[in-house]
């Protein structure tokens, strides 16, 4: 037997307070997300009626892995179609009001100190 001190990880054990601290730490940068495309929709509409802001919902991801989705998607498709094309710009509106996009990139920084507070 060899002398010296020996430590083993509960590599499952860990990965769960991972998972779980990774979760939270998605959730505010989702959080942050949502808010901040409310408000930079409301903003920078033509005409804000705060519809399409009422439609914009934080999601569960998709994947396996987890995660959160910032989403535009209202019960028909009309909605659908119009949180698109305002994001995105169209033929009739072709100035677009990228309030998801702009508000991710704006909050880049906060999401990674989120993760960087997990880490550490």
């Amino acid at each position: 037997m060899k002398s010296g001190v020996r430590v083993d990880l509960d590599i499952p054990h860990l990965t769960k307070e991972v998972k779980e601290a990774c979760d939270k730490a998605a959730e505010r940068g989702a959080k942050r997300v949502l808010r901040d495309a409310k408000s930079y929709l409301m903003s920078h509409a033509k005409h804000p009626t705060g519809k399409l802001a009422g439609e914009i919902k934080l999601e569960s991801s998709k994947y396996k892995g987890g995660g959160y989705a910032v989403e535009a998607q209202g019960p028909g498709n009309y909605t659908r179609f119009y949180a698109t094309f305002v994001e995105l710009g169209s033929i009739r509106n072709p100035q677009p009001i990228p309030y998801l996009r702009n508000s991710l990139k704006a909050n880049r920084k906060y999401i990674n100190k989120q993760f960087e507070g997990v880490l550490d």
